[in-house]
């Protein structure tokens, strides 16, 4: 199982998701260089292997890439977690992102729209109709 954070942090999330099911491999990104130190500490002392990313998550282009570790987990054949600094070419979210971007692209070209709206700005769908709401009556007190 791989899980991705895109606002680590200091990585809690991803720490937490560890203890409960542990050997997946996770995902960092955050834009604070700090937090994604933080984060690669805490993999290491957690003995959880993934990718710590330092860039701007809502847009992963080249120009905001900062810097990135790979972060191996402790191992029989190598009894030390092992970190390495990786270029934004090895970085897997970064890799789906040009996949993505590269198949927009070829959909424009291709005179193909991209849906409009998503979940949480559903512009594309239908409208409802909709409806009057109905004024509760009340009934009338009688005194006698």
């Amino acid at each position: 199982l791989k899980i991705n954070d895109p606002a680590c942090g200091s990585g809690r999330m991803l720490l937490a998701a560890h203890a409960v099911a542990p050997g997946n491999y996770y995902f960092a990104e955050d834009l604070d260089p700090m937090c994604c130190l933080l984060t690669s500490v805490n993999f290491l002392f957690h003995n959880m292997e993934g990718q710590v990313v330092c860039h701007n998550s809502l847009n992963p282009t080249e120009h905001t890439y900062r810097f990135g570790y790979e972060i191996k987990r402790l191992s029989a054949a190598l009894p030390i977690p092992v970190i390495r600094s990786i270029p934004r070419e090895q970085s897997i979210t970064c890799m789906i992102y040009d996949a993505w971007r590269q198949e927009r692209l070829a959909e424009i070209e291709a005179g193909k729209q991209p849906p409009t709206g998503s979940a949480t700005n559903p512009n594309h769908l239908p409208k409802q109709p909709q409806k009057e709401p109905q004024k509760k009556q009340t009934p009338q007190m009688s005194l006698f």
